[in-house]
């Protein structure tokens, strides 16, 4: 059952979505267009969704966040912006701050510049933002950000642009762990190496990692969207079960009814295979999802954190347990030939 109602309390709402092509963008959007919500999708790229759509309440406007004026009028008349475009993968560090910074900045300029008055801004951040957690203390809400990838710092910046709008704008920040689900690119790598039988692992001490299915994170982010004392708060969303690496690949193998050889490799593998895989992208102008960024972060150990804030004040719940999110995803795999069945 779902963290919300699926019909609105009243008239449709008018909802922005930035980034809606992508994976939680376009589970986002079809929540939306469930409930009954009139929905503007900002995408860079021509756009067919994956799923069922009412074509009279979904309108397509593409632009580029760098590019203001191609987006502009696309916020006229909106109740709900969730910001959700980002760049996870990048040629250069300046790519990253080039979208996840200054895009976003501009993105609030033309809301202030314009007058717009909406009900909520909703930005979709990472907890990549705040950086690494210790053993013992999972990182919540107040952690003192500690950005360790240049990813993680533009995001981090993006967050600023975003509080800096005081109560200007009323705004909700969610900072999300690893996002897994129906659709997802990047985890899917490591998932179809698993069903081919094998999977690099780095050796020795364990990592463990926060986790939430796509599914209860939308559904989170509608609840901050409406919930009025949310505004000017930051949110982690995740499911309460933490997961150490060995334990979700082994979790991830039951799902495809595979047994997986696990090779633990020294770090300096992990080293080397990004820099040839950022060597590789500079040739052939592609970011590849995993690079020298992502192995700053696979350098340290705990990608953890508390959802206990947002349960509390939103009621929100991460209800999709690791075996079943991945039973279902996996599924989704085969059925759509991303997997062998």
């Amino acid at each position: 059952m779902d963290n919300i109602k699926k019909e609105p309390a009243g008239p449709p709402r008018k909802v922005l979505v930035t980034g809606a092509s992508g994976f939680i963008g376009g589970h986002l959007v079809e929540k939306l267009l469930d409930r009954g919500d009139h929905v503007r999708c900002l995408v860079r790229r021509p756009w067919k969704p994956a799923f069922q759509s009412n074509a009279g309440r979904l309108e397509m406007v593409r632009g580029d966040l760098s590019q203001p004026a191609t987006w502009y009028d696309a916020l006229d008349g909106i109740q709900y912006l969730f910001h959700i475009a980002g760049l996870t993968s990048a040629l250069r560090e300046k790519n990253f701050f080039q979208v996840n910074r200054d895009g976003t900045a501009n993105l609030i300029d033309a809301l202030i510049e314009k007058g717009i008055e909406i009900d909520r801004l909703v930005y979709l951040s990472s907890l990549a933002a705040v950086g690494p957690a210790s053993e013992d203390f999972p990182a919540v809400e107040e952690t003192n950000p500690h950005p360790v990838s240049h990813y993680g710092r533009s995001k981090l910046e993006g967050e600023k642009k975003v509080a800096a709008l005081k109560d200007s704008i009323p705004w909700t920040i969610i900072r999300p762990p690893i996002v897994y689900g129906e659709r997802e690119k990047q985890l899917f790598q490591f998932i179809r190496m698993i069903a081919r039988g094998f999977l690099p692992l780095p050796a020795g001490k364990e990592r463990y990692y926060s986790f939430v299915h796509v599914d209860d994170l939308v559904s989170g982010m509608l609840l901050a969207a409406e919930k009025k004392d949310a505004a000017g708060m930051i949110y982690h969303m995740a499911h309460r079960e933490i997961w150490g690496w060995r334990d979700f690949t082994a979790a991830v193998a039951r799902a495809l009814g595979k047994k997986a050889f696990k090779i633990p490799l020294p770090l300096i593998i992990f080293r080397v295979s990004a820099s040839l895989s950022d060597l590789l992208g500079q040739i052939r102008r592609e970011a590849y999802p995993f690079n020298y960024d992502k192995y700053r972060e696979l350098r340290h150990f705990y990608w953890t954190c508390d959802p206990g804030k947002a349960e509390k004040e939103l009621g929100f719940k991460a209800r999709t347990g690791m075996n079943e999110g991945l039973t279902r995803t996996v599924a989704w795999y085969k059925e759509e030939a991303w997997l062998p069945v």
